[in-house]
Order: C-alpha cells, then structure tokens, then sequence
C-alpha cells in the first residue's frame, strides 16, 4: 500500500500528477492504496507528513483518538511517499497530517488559517495523487484519482467556519443528494458534536439512519450511527424517569433529586466552574428565571463536575447562584452521575416535573425562557 502527497506549486503539481497516473509500479500487486506528492513547509514545520486512520465517527476531529498507520519524512525537494495496508477490508477514513516543531505526530490544528488535515476516504487498488499549499491546506489542496475525495472537499468547503442555520441548510442540501453513504456520515460529522447534532436534528438523523441500514448495513461507521441513535433514544430519553441523584452540597449534606417532589419543574444542571458558557448560561438565563418563578414551584438542581472543592464553591458565591448545589467532587471522568446520564459536554440541562418525568432535555437560552414562561402560565 502506498500513501500520499501535497504539492505548493500547481505546475510542478499537475505534472507529477500526470506522471504517478500513467506510470504505476509494475512491482507492486494491486493491493491497498497510493497516495503521494509533495509539499513546501515554512522552517516551523517538521519535515514529515503522517496518515492516520479514523476508526470511529467520533474521531474526525479528535487528535488523541488517532491510529497513525504511516509515516514518511519529506525529502529535500519536497516530495514524500506513505506505504501501507488497511486494517479493515472495507473503504476507511483516514487524516493527512503535517506537525509544526516539537508537537505529537496526530496534533491537528483546526478553526484557522494553520489547519494542517486533508480528510481522505481510501480503498483497496486506490492510487491517489494530492497538490496542496499551506496556509489553510486543509481546503487548498486537489485530489485526483478518486472521486470520493473530491467530494470530501466539497464538505470541507461547506463545513468551515460558524455552523449556524445556512450552513447546515446547506450540508443538508450536500447529504440528501449524495449516495455515498460514508459521504452522507462525513457531511453530517460537520454539524458539530454528534450529540448535540442528534439532540437537535433527531427526526433528521431517524432518516438518514433508516437510508444507511439499506444502502449499506455491514458498513463499520453506519453501524455506528444506528448504534449511536439507539443510544441517545434510550440513555434517559425525554418522558422517561430521572434517575435519583444524591449527593452532598456545599455544607456536606446529602440532598436527593427526588426529594423535590413538592416542585413543580425542576431543572437539573449538569456545569463546571472552568465552563464559562455554563456560566454565562447561569448569570444570565437560569438566574433571573429563578428569580421570577421559584415562588410558583421552580427549583434548580445544580450538578457541578467540578474536582476542585474551593473551586466550585468559589463559583457559586461569584456568579451569586442561590439554588441548590451538589457534587460528588470526581470531575467530568469521574463523576458517576455523567455515566448515568449520558453527558458528553456540558452545559447540559434535565426539565423534570415533581414526579422526575423528564419533560425536555438540554434547552437553554430562549429556548428554557419560553419553556418555563409557557410551564407557569
């Protein structure tokens, strides 16, 4: 199997490309997949270019969840070759990577002009040619060879910058006529944090996942999709019982969920003091609406996933939240309230009646002003 390439100078680029799709390796079976090139790096940069593979929907865009299948160094004129062979007998994702000095071989650097990834979709028998050019290589690049790949970029193009209502209208638009399924599950990583992409566009995903089960249900990440689905349908979904929650407050006094049933709503927080918009949610949303209704039945049941005692009491007193406030004190990866629930970012919000009937999950803002003005009518 070989691997990869980028290119700075589209004339040399377009040559060498010409060159690797007339004259492949006569040696070497068809097997696996070919990508090469080349690249001009500023001095900051090592002179090495590696390929991880992503095993995971998750993983898109996480760094410390990489498998790094190849590497090569880049030679004097530029150019580089990546060998190497699938560990699935099925097309995979995988991330090109260039590092500045004295970083990890997976770090990747995205949101900005210094984005040093190009996502590839490979297969066996695949040869790939590359030209790219930094800044922003992660869309200033040209695959041939695959048209697959060059349908990623189209999604890199779409997916930058802020995720707002256009620009998810628009991948939409990308993913309801393109039938490649693993396109469909690119496209749609590019909506943000797959939570949050289910919480909000569930009747969506529903859709898509029922499309994938028929085009392709033996695929590794369509499964993981329908699991994923599964999952957050099922991990206390909304009309469901609230798990009961005990845990001590700022005093050391155990105070249990279900101990609220005397309240109306209760909205359960799950916040950190080192989340500043959990923060910013609570000064300026959850705060006055407790003012207003806590004298019609509206509790707040704040659950911080704070390790630090000082540090969450600290909060509190600053942000001035008189509510009541628990914490088993074991952080994010500790905390076994998280693996109940199923958090996976915070802020994230539970309205429950007084009989811990999950009545909404995760709204805030304006959303939680209108839901609780609309509760209290």
């Amino acid at each position: 199997m070989r691997i990869i390439g980028l290119v700075m100078g589209m004339g040399l680029a377009m040559s060498l490309s010409v060159g690797w799709a007339q004259q492949p390796e006569q040696s070497s079976p068809l097997k696996g997949f070919t990508i090469r090139g080349r690249i001009e790096l500023p001095e900051e940069w090592k002179k090495m270019v590696y390929l991880a593979e992503i095993r995971a929907i998750d993983y898109f865009f996480a760094s410390t969840s990489s498998i790094i299948v190849d590497s090569a160094e880049i030679a004097a004129d530029g150019s580089f070759v990546l060998r190497g062979d699938s560990v699935f007998d099925q097309r995979a994702f995988y991330r090109l990577t260039v590092v500045k000095k004295g970083k990890p071989p997976a770090a990747i650097i995205y949101g900005t002009s210094e984005e040093n990834m190009i996502f590839l979709l490979l297969e066996e028998g695949e040869e790939v040619a590359i030209e790219a050019s930094m800044p922003d290589m992660a869309v200033n690049y040209t695959v041939h060879g695959s048209k697959a790949n060059a349908l990623i970029k189209q999604v890199r193009l779409l997916g930058k910058g802020f995720h707002g209502a256009e620009k998810v209208e628009q991948l939409k638009t990308f993913i309801d006529t393109v039938r490649d399924p693993l396109m469909v599950l690119f496209a749609l990583a590019h909506f943000g944090l797959w939570d949050k992409t289910l919480e909000r566009h569930m009747d969506y995903c529903e859709k898509l996942d029922d499309r994938l089960q028929k085009l392709a249900p033996n695929d590794r990440y369509v499964r993981q999709f329908h699991k994923k689905i599964i999952a957050y349908k099922t991990i206390v979904p909304v009309g469901s019982i609230a798990p009961d929650i005990v845990l001590k407050d700022t005093s050391g006094k155990e105070v249990a969920l279900s101990s609220l049933s005397d309240k109306k709503l209760i909205l359960i927080d799950f916040w950190a003091s080192w989340c500043i918009p959990c923060r910013h949610e609570n000064r300026n949303t959850v705060l006055p609406l407790y003012k207003q209704y806590k004298d019609k039945g509206f509790e707040v049941y704040g659950v911080s996933l704070d390790s630090d005692r000082d540090s969450w009491i600290q909060a509190i007193r600053a942000d001035q939240l008189p509510w009541i406030h628990v914490s088993d004190l074991m952080g994010f990866g500790g905390s076994e309230v998280v693996k109940i629930y199923g958090i996976k970012y915070i802020p994230m919000t539970f309205l429950i009646d007084g009989n811990r009937k999950i009545l909404a999950k995760n709204v805030r803002g304006a959303q939680l002003k209108a839901f609780v003005a609309d509760y209290f009518k």
